[in-house]
């Protein structure tokens, strides 16, 4: 039965919507966590942590993956729309404070899926609250880009989804306008979640892993949203 289930899993390495849920919880516990990441699979609101964020110190090679991990790597370009250049930054919340909204396009080799996601800040309880829908064509896509906002870069990307220890783990470094960032996306959905819902899984032993990120005004200028900023310095 432990072959298998690992045999399945594998077959999913890559899935963007990819979320492991095991028995380390209580019934409830497990309950909440499948009802928040069905709710985001369908586009309802959620403010559920589905990741804790680590700076590398460097891109990975794939060669220093272990034999028995199974990866798979994408090519990443995202779009901030043109709706984007309202989410003005409050200077005492240091958030944005209205929604924005993004397009992806996720390839690999000459298959791309698409997607849009809409983000709100929420003043009330100091969280972001996602909205994600699926773009069926490419067609649609390019139309949506022609939307753009143009004070901000394309951001261009390369994605390893991998597996290690029943963990989900997502690398995201860029290419396009920065290529000395690179970010470790750990699944938060173990035994080492907390009450608050933060979480310290354990790491692959075969990345430099240079510090956790948090929510500190410094560390949200290595996300997306900052570095897609023209005139961000």
């Amino acid at each position: 039965a432990r072959e298998v289930d690992s045999k399945t899993i594998a077959v999913w390495v890559g899935h963007p919507n990819l979320s492991i849920f095991d028995n380390s919880t209580d019934f409830e516990t497990k309950v909440s966590r499948i009802v928040n990441a069905a709710a985001n699979l369908v586009g309802l609101p959620t403010n559920a942590k589905r990741f804790t964020k680590y700076l590398l110190m460097c891109e990975p090679k794939l060669e220093d993956f272990p034999a028995e991990v199974d990866y798979r790597v994408f090519e990443v370009e995202k779009v901030y729309l043109l709706n984007s250049i309202d989410a003005k930054m409050d200077s005492n919340e240091k958030k944005p404070n209205k929604e924005y909204s993004f397009v992806r396009k996720r390839s690999q080799g000459q298959s791309s899926i698409y997607g849009q996601t809409t983000v709100t800040y929420d003043s009330s309880t100091r969280e972001e609250i996602e909205v994600k829908r699926i773009i069926a064509t490419r067609q649609e896509y390019n139309t949506i880009c022609q939307m753009r906002d143009t004070d901000r870069h394309v951001l261009v990307q390369t994605r390893i989804s991998f597996l290690w220890k029943k963990q989900s783990f997502a690398i995201h470094t860029y290419r396009q306008p920065v290529d000395n960032v690179c970010i470790l996306y750990a699944q938060v959905n173990s035994n080492h979640d907390n009450e608050r819902g933060d979480s310290t899984p354990p790491l692959p032993e075969f990345l430099q892993v240079e510090r956790k990120l948090t929510n500190s005004e410094e560390d949200r200028k290595l996300g997306s949203y900052f570095i897609s900023l023209k005139n961000e310095k």
